[in-house]
């Protein structure tokens, strides 16, 4: 059984479920889609969300504090049936029809497996946001690194090689999650099977998670945690 996980923040993600939901069904597998939303401020999208899901018959629940990027993962895996896990950020779109069936069909080329991530045009994105949308391009596009925003992994993987919850704030659960996945002998491979990165940060946010993220980066290091190699 394939279970489609994705965590929700301050994002409308009914076009990614009515994506998903048409593409399982046409794959033929067992599957279900679970969303948790993060305590998101905005009450009024978190509402409307839950009208869609509750009206398409989807698993929703609503976290009553902000429990972060690693958290929310780790327990959308535990409410997790499938053997197999899709995670997807809230903020993606699909690139192809066969999204879900392309991995389905690569289920055994790794222990994780990366579908990549690509980003609209220049042309679609406003000049507050330019500098997350050149970033965000130039180091994910076509590179073969693990992040979180999409990947497929084995349920029994994952239970060994779950998100580190000490990581605060935004930056770098994908790097130790990697290096943990590395240091007990799993394979992460990719694929080309992306998704398109939607929510772009205005420039004054996307510092402000640069900066966090640094700071995680050295905890990680200093912690021997993490080494560049």
């Amino acid at each position: 059984m394939l279970s489609v996980l994705i965590p929700i923040y301050n994002y409308n993600i009914i076009s990614l479920a009515e994506s998903l939901l048409a593409q399982c069904e046409e794959a033929g597998t067992d599957y279900e889609i679970i969303f948790a939303d993060d305590c998101s401020s905005d009450v009024a999208l978190a509402e409307k969300n839950a009208v869609f899901l509750a009206d398409k018959g989807l698993k929703y629940s609503v976290m009553k504090q902000n429990l972060g990027r690693s958290k929310i993962r780790n327990l959308l895996a535990g409410q997790a049936k499938g053997d197999v896990l899709l995670f997807l950020d809230c903020d993606s779109a699909m690139v192809k029809d066969d999204f879900i069936k392309t991995y389905l069909n690569n289920i055994d080329a790794g222990d994780i497996i990366c579908g990549g991530t690509v980003y609209c045009p220049k042309t679609e994105v406003g000049k507050d946001k330019i500098l997350h949308w050149k970033n965000g391009k130039s180091r994910e596009e076509g590179k073969k690194h693990f992040t979180t925003n999409n990947f497929l992994v084995k349920k029994d993987v994952f239970k060994k090689v779950c998100f580190n919850e000490q990581i605060k704030g935004y930056g770098h659960e994908d790097t130790l999650f990697a290096c943990e996945v590395r240091n007990n002998g799993f394979k992460i491979s990719f694929i080309h099977n992306p998704v398109i990165h939607l929510g772009l940060n205005d420039t004054e946010k996307f510092i402000g998670n640069l900066i966090n993220s640094s700071k995680n980066l050295a905890i990680l290091f200093f912690n021997s945690q993490y080494q560049n190699d």
